[in-house]
Order: C-alpha cells, then structure tokens, then sequence
C-alpha cells in the first residue's frame, strides 16, 4: 500500500466552544494589558536615556517594563497550573501537558 503524506499528517479536529463577541476572558484583557506595557516602557526608557542619560534601575520606565514580563508570565503560568491541575478532561484534551504533572495528579 502508497502512504501519501496526506493520509499520514491527517488533520485532527477539537471540538471548542465558540466565543461570543464581547464575551473574552478577563484573562485576555489582562495578557494584552501587560504586553502592552513592553513597548511602551520601552520607548519610554529610551526617551528618558536620550534626554536626561542613564538612571536607576527604580525608574518608572524600567516598572513598566517589568510589568509587561512580569503580568503575563504570572498569568500563563496560574493558567497552565490551573488547568494541569484543577481542569476538566476537557480542558487537559485540548491544552499542552504540563510536563509528567497531569498524569501524576491523576493517579494520586
């Protein structure tokens, strides 16, 4: 029997529930939110450098900037957490395993 790449790569289909408009998770907003402090503090850092010259690392450009790693690190990390270990078979079916955690959650 020929085995085409189609018939070896064949598509896997997840069944999701569908996202009404205006109905995203409070964790989306919060995920934009942080990742928008990046350019923003960093454009912000480099005017002040260009203008006033180095400063401290307390400044309120280097907080923003801190903050746009910091809140979505923080976020993904509770979500992959969360769903590893406190998520429906569903949730764990359609997300990325944590590492060997899930399974070891399961069985004890």
């Amino acid at each position: 029997m020929n085995a085409t790449s189609s018939d070896l790569l064949a598509p896997t289909q997840t069944q999701t529930a569908p996202v009404r408009r205006g109905e995203l998770p409070r964790s989306v907003y919060l995920a934009v939110a942080g990742l928008a402090c990046l350019p923003i503090g960093l454009l912000w850092d480099i005017s002040h450098h260009s203008t006033i010259g180095r400063d401290t690392f307390w400044t309120p450009a280097h907080i923003v900037i801190q903050l746009g790693g910091i809140v979505p690190a923080l976020l993904f990390a509770s979500i992959a957490l969360k769903t590893t270990f406190r998520g429906t078979e569903e949730e764990r079916n359609a997300s990325v395993s944590f590492g060997d955690f899930a399974r070891r959650s399961e069985s004890g």
